[in-house]
């Protein structure tokens, strides 16, 4: 299944229309429609909100076989990061120091 398949299937567990999960997360049912359908890629940050709309992690979202790619591999470090409460200029300074000692070990 897709992502936007997944947060149908979830969404349909928890007893929720369109209108209703669109609401509490502050997207239009149109929005989510074409997010479930696959019209409509989103962010990450919306990925964020439905997954907490849902009372799911982002990593529910997708299957294991997307998991496994390398792109998804990110998304899923990024939500590690916001769920430490590490932020961005933070991470953005982890990797001038990792890329520092990575250029002095050449």
């Amino acid at each position: 299944m897709s992502v936007g398949k997944n947060i149908k299937f979830l969404r349909k567990q928890k007893g929720l229309s369109q209108s209703d999960l669109g609401a509490k997360v502050k997207l239009s049912a149109s929005q989510i429609s074409n997010i479930e359908s696959g019209k409509r890629q989103t962010t990450y940050d919306n990925l964020v909100t439905i997954a907490d709309g849902l009372g799911c992690k982002v990593a529910d979202l997708y299957d294991e076989e997307d998991k496994l790619h390398q792109d998804n591999a990110w998304i899923l470090f990024n939500e590690r990061m916001k769920k430490d409460g590490i932020k961005p200029e933070q991470a953005e300074r982890w990797i001038k120091l990792a890329k520092g000692i990575i250029d002095e070990s050449d």
